[in-house]
């Protein structure tokens, strides 16, 4: 048994470097959506059918922790790639074991798929990314003890194998969540920018195929400060140094939540709105306006210099992917600019605002 759960261990821990790995990969930025998605189901189908390799025996009963595995595919990879992994794994299940347990197993996997979208979506509201996990890891193992008073004919004996799973469970969650959280932390060292403490532009890019692999509304917002060139020309880059931090320190307070703010490049920074509305949208780049507008740097002499900036505004139109959304973006941003700057075009279509 104790081999049995370290192989369960190693199996997801293998999983997670796998697709770090394949996040990395520069080809997959060039691969289509449905390419991408595919890819992602195999390879979590194929570990979630490994799992179920390695079970180990309680009370005369196979388990093994196919419940952290769909956790982690909906936290991360989202309901398009863990949902059709959940039914895979318990066809494949049902095909070669074909047992009384097979058939209720058949049963969990109905209850998740009607379920599990809504649970994950209220864990969100309610908890941290360690709890959201928790929480989905739980609700798997409620519905299989309701099931497992029938496979072991025992409400004594299903509810000692529940608890040990919550536990060991738990366990495993813990630390598969701290090894994910100190390579986050790893990684964060390469991704974030020098001068303005945000994410730069290679988080941006990483953060492409998180974005277009799930199926939610987003909002890109593209902010440009306005005259940069003249100012660095005529000031100097120190004081266009100072600019750009003013600003960041303006737009980080910004970054929270569903909102990632990043320095994409020079004087562009890119904002990404995960689940939102456009009225919410549109509503935060007017009050990023205004609030960038507060920015005020000393000169040498002992005048103020105002800082204004352009943004463009746009929404996710059907599954396409970020980087379409992005430049549909950056070309309302060149509408502003060319408008006059100091401003903003939105819209969903190339027709400005």
């Amino acid at each position: 048994m104790v081999m049995s759960l370290l192989a369960n261990i190693g199996v997801i821990l293998l999983n997670i470097y796998v697709l770090w790995k394949i996040s990395v990969c520069p080809l997959m930025q060039t691969i289509s959506l449905k390419k991408r998605v595919s890819l992602y189901i195999f390879i979590q189908s194929l570990t979630g059918i490994v799992l179920l390799n390695f079970s180990f025996v309680m009370l005369e009963t196979h388990f093994n922790f196919r419940a952290v595995l769909y956790a982690l595919t909906m936290k991360y990879l989202g309901k398009e790639i863990a949902l059709p992994t959940i039914v895979i794994v318990g066809i494949i299940r049902f095909y070669f074991e074909g047992t009384y347990s097979a058939w209720l197993n058949s049963v969990i996997v109905l209850v998740l798929l009607l379920t599990y979208t809504p649970i994950f979506n209220w864990s969100k509201k309610k908890f941290s990314d360690f709890g959201q996990l928790l929480s989905l890891v739980y609700y798997y193992e409620i519905i299989s003890f309701s099931l497992s008073i029938l496979a072991l004919k025992s409400l004594v004996n299903a509810l000692r194998v529940s608890l040990a799973m919550i536990v060991v469970s738990s366990i495993m969650i813990f630390f598969i969540y701290n090894v994910m959280s100190d390579l986050k932390y790893l990684s964060d060292l390469s991704t974030i920018d020098g001068l303005t403490q945000l994410y730069n532009a290679r988080k941006f890019k990483n953060d492409m195929q998180r974005f277009s692999t799930t199926s939610s509304k987003y909002g890109v917002i593209i902010i440009d400060i306005d005259n940069f060139k003249e100012i660095n020309d005529t000031y100097g880059h120190v004081l266009g140094d100072m600019v750009l931090k003013k600003v960041a320190s303006k737009l980080s307070l910004y970054s929270h939540g569903n909102q990632t703010v990043y320095r994409y490049g020079g004087e562009e920074f890119v904002m990404i709105i995960d689940d939102a509305l456009q009225q919410q949208t549109q509503q935060l780049a007017e009050e990023l306006l205004r609030t960038i507008r507060e920015v005020v740097v000393e000169l040498e002499d002992g005048t103020e210099l105002n800082v204004t900036v352009s943004i463009g505004v746009t929404y996710r139109v059907g599954e396409e992917d970020l980087l379409e959304t992005f430049t549909r973006a950056d070309k309302f941003l060149y509408a502003a600019k060319e408008n006059g700057k100091n401003q903003i075009s939105m819209g969903i279509s190339e027709k400005y605002d």
